[in-house]
């Protein structure tokens, strides 16, 4: 599962491919946001279900190449830190 990101900002598209990802992200593209950075991150499935159901608003966090939910997020930093 993938995700096209404009870091810290938002989703702008969601797939199953890279392919699928980039053109759902192009549906939500404006002129604008075309000539910004936009980054595709292989994304977790819970992560995945989460845009589907809430759209490009998500509330998401990339960590080692890898976009999240922040509970995930949470998660692995609750085992890595103490």
């Amino acid at each position: 599962m993938f995700a096209v990101i404009q870091e810290d900002v938002a989703i702008f598209g969601s797939g199953l491919t890279p392919e699928e990802a980039w053109e759902d992200a192009k549906e939500w593209m404006d002129k604008d946001e075309e000539d910004e950075p936009m980054s595709l991150v292989e994304c977790t499935e819970s992560l995945y279900q989460e845009i589907q159901r809430n759209g490009g608003g998500t509330v998401f966090v990339v960590h080692n190449n890898l976009a999240q939910t922040w509970a995930e997020f949470e998660e692995v930093s609750d085992d890595i830190c103490c």
